[in-house]
């Protein structure tokens, strides 16, 4: 019986934390601070400070950090931008990002699937976006996203990147069908 008691008090405290993680995770997106992961290309992360230009640590001590505009690369990304409302296509960006230096933030060569990802994160635009609850067969992209304006530094103004987006939708080619004889 005490073991059963022990099981039942471990998984409503699994559940509890579950809870509590997901409720800190979501706080922290309505006010566009950092739960982790890798940054965009075009952001870097900085320490977070207070009015006397002190680091701001949470509870345990440890430096909070948020995001800010990392310069070069940012610039890089106007470029896409830009070129994609010019009529270029993705090896022409390709090109001209390899011409001018620049690299993703791996290090690699730009590639037609990278350029695409920025190209749609809505995040250049100055939106936190948080994604919840992926893993569950529920999920609902118009019901598990967070999406808080101006929390973030904007890179990309909405009209360019909304521009942008209807460009690229224009250009998605028909699926082709394999049993289709040429």
């Amino acid at each position: 019986f005490v073991k059963m008691m022990y099981a039942v008090m471990a998984e409503q405290f699994l559940d509890n934390l579950a809870f509590e993680t997901l409720k800190g995770m979501k706080e922290n997106a309505y006010n566009g601070k950092l739960n982790g992961g890798q940054l965009p290309y075009g952001f870097k992360r900085v320490k977070r400070l207070n009015e006397y230009v002190l680091p701001i640590v949470n509870k345990k001590g440890i430096p909070q950090h948020e995001m800010a505009i990392h310069t070069e690369q940012a610039e890089g990304v106007k470029i896409m931008f830009d070129m994609i409302l010019e009529g270029k296509k993705r090896f022409e960006i390709i090109n001209r990002l390899n011409e001018l230096g620049y690299k993703r933030a791996d290090g690699k060569d730009f590639t037609g699937t990278s350029i695409d990802n920025i190209l749609r994160n809505e995040k250049y635009t100055g939106t936190s976006i948080f994604h919840f609850g992926k893993q569950k067969k529920d999920y609902d992209p118009d019901v598990n996203v967070i999406r808080a304006e101006g929390k973030i530094p904007q890179i990309i103004s909405k009209e360019k990147f909304e521009a942008v987006q209807r460009i690229l939708k224009q250009r998605v080619r028909e699926p082709i069908n394999a049993k289709t004889t040429y």
